[in-house]
């Protein structure tokens, strides 16, 4: 990145959540002069029935594509289970991969935000989220082919846990169905292949993915030098603190090793 040029803004929603879940932070990042993007994934929604995080990638990395003809470099904003197709899409994309073949653009970093990171390389989100689905998520049986997640109500109160009820049940409203073939597909391409910069954002105050699961993860993932920031709030910060947020994203997407 040139020292004119300012990098573009690629987020990765979370399970359930549609891009306008994140509009907050959209409005704060293009509100400071940041190109922002936020595509909706294929594992979201009434027909994703046995979608996987592949066909996320594929979402991602079409996105990000005619940005890298540009010439622009693309910081990835991953949050939640983001954080799985996130790390996937850039293989073979990145910035150095791409000059190597004669490319412009390519991403620059990954910035994860309460995000899940595959420790071990054939292993999915859901073996490493602990193997079982709780109640607020459905409370399905693992493994289950073809089938739809749908949040219950009151599972906004936890992934919005920081913000008063009237605030969370529009967000609630928002919710879409996910695949859960999504969450149970083997991941082969983890952070620890990765070698751009990498900073982690755990969310202190999480009420569903405490932060201490989230520092769990990351130490099971050992991912030579990855970041670790935090930020006070619940699990969706982008809701509840996105100029806090921004700040914090904005500043990261400088670090160049």
């Amino acid at each position: 990145m040139t020292s004119l040029s300012k990098p573009v803004f690629l987020l990765v929603c979370g399970g359930w959540h549609p891009p306008a879940a994140y509009d907050r932070l959209k409005e704060q990042l293009e509100g400071r002069g940041y190109e922002y993007y936020c595509p909706k994934l294929s594992s979201l929604g009434p027909e994703a029935s046995g979608v996987t995080y592949q066909a996320d990638v594929e979402v991602i990395r079409q996105t990000a594509l005619p940005l890298f003809e540009q010439g622009k470099e693309v910081v990835l904003v991953a949050h939640s289970a983001g954080g799985v197709p996130a790390v996937v899409a850039t293989q073979g994309l990145e910035i150095s991969q791409r000059l190597a073949k004669g490319d412009k653009g390519g991403f620059k970093q990954i910035v994860f935000i309460a995000a899940v990171v595959i420790p071990v390389r054939g292993s999915d989100t859901l073996q490493t989220l602990g193997g079982s689905w709780h109640p607020a998520q459905g409370g399905v049986e693992p493994y289950t082919k073809n089938n739809l997640m749908k949040l219950p109500k009151g599972a906004e109160k936890g992934l919005y846990s920081d913000l008063p009820d009237k605030e969370s049940e529009k967000y609630y409203q928002l919710f879409q169905p996910q695949s859960q073939d999504a969450f149970e597909t083997p991941v082969d391409y983890i952070a620890a292949d990765v070698t751009i910069p990498m900073t982690y954002i755990v969310t202190e105050q999480d009420a569903v993915f405490p932060a201490a699961g989230q520092r769990a993860i990351l130490a099971a993932a050992s991912v030579p030098g990855i970041r670790v920031e935090s930020i006070e709030a619940g699990h969706n910060p982008f809701a509840s603190r996105p100029e806090e947020l921004a700040d914090k994203i904005i500043r990261v997407s400088e670090v160049t090793e």
